[in-house]
């Protein structure tokens, strides 16, 4: 290698040297006035809130500015007790309406048990007068229904209509089987008495034969 290149090399390298120099440099220049700004701006916002607040209490401390407050909490006060008031209001007004008609249909409620039941005894009535009109009558049939209906219990009977004398015929089949049942408690009794007085017959039965046949063997 000649001097010539080496020098051209050495150069070389001296610019390549000075160019990351330069670029160095103008990368910290860069640097420091972003951060430079970035500290003014945080400054300047500093001294704006410290302006702020120097004129909010300021404007605290002006007593026209105290009065103005003071009426603005009065009438926020005043404006929540109207409030208060129109809701309580509101909510006894709908109490008392929901009173009303529970009361309202608890009598429709009562009134209409009481028509049933009336409905009822009249038409009761009514078969009974029928009955004895035209020889028919109404008899239970079954077992009652119970229903229950709100703090009361209705006993409903099913009846039929039949004539007086199959009516008659029934009672009398039902004394009929009662006397049975009854009868059959006192059936040993019974037995044991009949028992008896055929035993206590043929007793004298056979002493009465006994005394004539020994009375015609000696005659």
């Amino acid at each position: 290698m000649g001097e010539e290149e080496m020098a051209e090399n050495n150069n070389n390298n001296n610019s390549n040297i000075n160019s990351e120099a330069a670029e160095r440099k103008m990368a910290g220049r860069k640097d420091r006035r972003k951060a430079a700004k970035k500290e003014k701006r945080k400054q300047k916002r500093k001294e704006m809130a410290e302006m702020a607040r120097r004129e909010e209490e300021a404007r605290l401390n002006d007593p026209k500015e105290q009065l103005r407050l003071q009426a603005e909490e009065e009438q926020e006060k005043a404006r929540f007790e109207r409030e208060q008031m129109e809701f309580e209001e509101r909510e006894r007004k709908i109490l008392e309406e929901w009173e009303r008609k529970r009361a309202e249909n608890q009598r429709e409620e009562d009134d209409r048990l009481r028509r049933a039941q009336e409905d009822e005894y009249q038409l009761k009535q009514n078969q009974d007068n029928e009955a004895d009109e035209d020889g028919w009558e109404y008899v239970e049939e079954g077992p009652p229904e119970i229903i229950w209906q709100s703090n009361e219990i209705i006993v409903k009977k099913k009846k039929i209509r039949v004539k007086k004398k199959d009516a008659d015929q029934q009672n009398i089949k039902e004394v009929s089987i009662s006397s049975t049942v009854h009868a059959d408690k006192h059936l040993p009794e019974l037995i044991g008495d009949s028992c008896r007085n055929f035993h206590g017959v043929r007793s004298r039965c056979r002493t009465r034969c006994g005394h004539a046949s020994s009375t015609l063997d000696k005659s």
